[in-house]
């Protein structure tokens, strides 16, 4: 795992992915926040904490994902998701469509 020291903001956010993936919700947020902190524009950060929150906390980080990236499809897949989990069916349906036109045959 990197050094929160001696690594770049795309390596911190790749590490929290991993952390994620084996379950430490904690500690994945605290690798997304420090990468924040070393490059406030990192796509791959924002999204990633986005995952880890809910609602309208997941949302904002979304939206500063697709900020600093506008074509990441995933934040627009993300960002769908949780527009539909809020009931934002017209907005989320919107999201979906643009995660769709940036990475055809990826979202169904």
């Amino acid at each position: 795992m990197p050094s929160f020291e001696q690594t770049s903001a795309r390596d911190l956010a790749d590490a929290g992915f991993e952390r994620a993936d084996a379950g430490s919700s904690a500690e994945a947020l605290r690798h997304f926040e420090r990468a924040l902190e070393l490059d406030p524009r990192c796509a791959a950060a924002w999204a990633g904490k986005g995952m880890q929150l809910q609602g309208e906390a997941a949302l904002a980080c979304f939206d500063q994902a697709i900020g600093a990236m506008p074509d990441y499809d995933g934040a627009w897949f993300l960002k769908s998701v949780v527009l539909g989990e809020l009931g934002r069916a017209n907005e989320a349906a919107s999201c979906l469509a643009r995660a769709r036109a940036l990475s055809p045959g990826t979202y169904g």
